[in-house]
This record gives C-alpha cells, sequence and structure tokens, in this order.
C-alpha cells in the first residue's frame, strides 16, 4: 500500500458494519442460550419450531446493525476522518470511544422506551448497558486491529521497518 494513501472507503464500511459483524459473533452466542432455554423448560420446547430458533444465525447480525445504524455511521466518520493507523494508542482511543458509543446509545434508547413506565433506574439496567460497553469496545477494538493500516515505513507483513542493506 501507498503509505500516503489512506484507505479511507475501506475503514468507513469496516466501522459502519462492525455492529453486523458483531452480530455474528453472537448469534451462536444467543443460540446456545436460546436452546438452554427451551431445555430447561420443558413446557417451552413445543412452542418454539426449529425453524424458528435458526432465524437467531439471521436476526441478530441484522437486529443489531439496524439498533446500531446512525451511531455506527457517525463512529465510522469519526474513524475515518481522523485517519488513525494501526498501533496501541488508536486501538486504545477506539475501543474506549466505541465502547462509550455503545453504551450512550442503548442508554438513550432505553430512555426513550422506559420513560412512560415506571422510569429509567440506571441501576435496574445496569447489566445490559455495562454489556453494551464491553462488547462495543471489544468489538471496535477487534476492528481496529484487523482493518487499521500500518504506520508509513512499517512493512504490514511483519510490523517492522523495512531494514536496507
Amino acid at each position: 500500500m501507498n503509505p500516503s494513501k489512506y484507505p479511507y472507503l475501506k475503514v468507513f464500511f469496516a466501522f459502519w458494519f462492525t455492529p453486523l459483524a458483531v452480530g455474528v459473533v453472537a448469534s451462536p452466542v444467543v443460540f446456545v442460550a436460546t436452546l438452554a432455554q427451551l431445555f430447561s423448560n420443558p413446557r417451552a420446547l413445543g412452542e418454539v419450531v426449529g425453524l424458528e430458533l435458526w432465524m437467531v444465525f439471521f436476526s441478530t447480525p441484522v437486529l443489531a446493525q439496524l439498533v446500531y445504524l446512525v451511531p455506527a455511521l457517525g463512529f465510522a466518520l469519526f474513524v475515518t476522518l481522523c485517519a488513525f493507523r494501526k498501533g496501541r494508542r488508536a486501538y486504545k482511543i477506539i475501543a474506549l470511544s466505541g465502547g462509550t458509543v455503545a453504551f450512550l446509545w442503548i442508554t438513550w434508547l432505553a430512555s426513550v422506551v422506559l420513560r412512560k413506565s415506571e422510569g429509567f433506574w440506571f441501576a435496574d439496567n445496569a447489566l445490559p448497558l455495562i454489556s453494551a460497553f464491553f462488547i462495543g469496545a471489544v468489538g471496535c477494538g477487534l476492528m481496529a486491529f484487523i482493518v487499521l493500516p500500518a504506520p508509513p515505513g512499517v512493512d504490514e507483513t511483519f510490523g517492522q521497518a523495512p531494514q536496507t542493506p
């Protein structure tokens, strides 16, 4: 790759579709959790048809992308316009800001959905909100590790500066 050319489109679309990638990784977890719940409750076994359970592999990534469409777009613009390169500092910034965006977005959505009920209390929803932060941070950090280009003068194959004889 030419060191002066930054892959703006690659980085933008990778971070815009990070929720989809996280949903693909989360699908087997949701599938196994649903199976465990079905087998632990014998009355529920007849209520779920086999195809409905397998739709988790499609619905989880699509729903994750739809829920995080707007914040992922803004976050992708942020990462792309900052033109981050591979490195610990970039990974930390992207992971922490991605987790914060996920946390704030889910907090806002939960408060909007629950505003007509008994009220939105952080303590009642702490586990899903903190989980959103950690899942967002890990997902964005891994995407940064995979997608970001190497700094100029660093060979992408071995992660070292090319040596001249």
